[in-house]
């Protein structure tokens, strides 16, 4: 999140720090905020006393100063300044080239792969989110004529995966999941993270915790 206390800080990220993650050929994150300057919160989570989650545009120079490649969008904050909110996000990461996957303008955009081009070899990113539960709060589903994030339904996933398993030599997952300042992930978690292992995927590297998991 490039916003919060951020703008307030002379100092966002350590010299050092930067220089290690400008030090790998790939930088993959997830952008768990909205990006926009005075526009409007989502209703619905306002009306639900939720929390936002958001940046000014200003902010959004922190995310390409990282040198992040490829975000991940399918969490439970990117809609907070809905539709426009959102337009506004894939705006920013398209005029940037930051590549992007998890949400969009209706399903079909939403669950499309962000696929990278790196030694030779063509990797496909996916995100999808968790919804319909109480550690993640409201999540915006896309649809076919609706925006918002990619649903995380197992049969669905599984289906992605084997397919696009034979059009790119790597697939990696991106789900965002699971209950917030936890230490070990929750069984169910661990359980689909085999199963889209076992469909194919070369990694899975999930989000929303905010902690280091095993």
């Amino acid at each position: 999140m490039p916003g919060g206390v951020l703008p307030y800080q002379q100092e966002y990220i350590s010299g050092d720090l930067l220089d290690y993650l400008k030090s790998f050929d790939l930088r993959v994150g997830t952008l768990e905020a909205a990006i926009g300057t005075n526009l409007e919160y989502d209703t619905t989570k306002v009306n639900g006393r939720q929390n936002i989650i958001y940046a000014r545009d200003e902010d959004f120079y922190r995310v390409v100063e990282m040198g992040f490649d490829v975000v991940s969008l399918a969490n439970n904050h990117v809609f907070d300044l809905g539709e426009e909110g959102l337009k506004n996000t894939i705006k920013h990461q398209n005029e940037n080239g930051i590549k992007y996957c998890g949400a969009g303008m209706n399903i079909e955009e939403a669950s499309k792969p962000a696929v990278v081009e790196y030694k030779g070899k063509k990797i496909a990113f996916l995100a999808y989110c968790m919804y319909g539960n109480k550690y993640l709060g409201y999540v915006e589903l896309a649809d076919k004529n609706k925006p918002g994030i990619n649903p995380l339904n197992m049969d669905q996933v599984i289906a992605d995966i084997k397919k696009y398993k034979q059009i790119y030599d790597l697939v990696i997952v991106m789900p965002h999941w699971g209950r917030e300042y936890s230490y070990f992930p929750m069984p169910e978690c661990k359980k689909m993270a085999y199963q889209m292992i076992d469909a194919g995927a070369d990694a899975v590297m999930a989000s929303h915790a905010h902690n280091i998991h095993p």
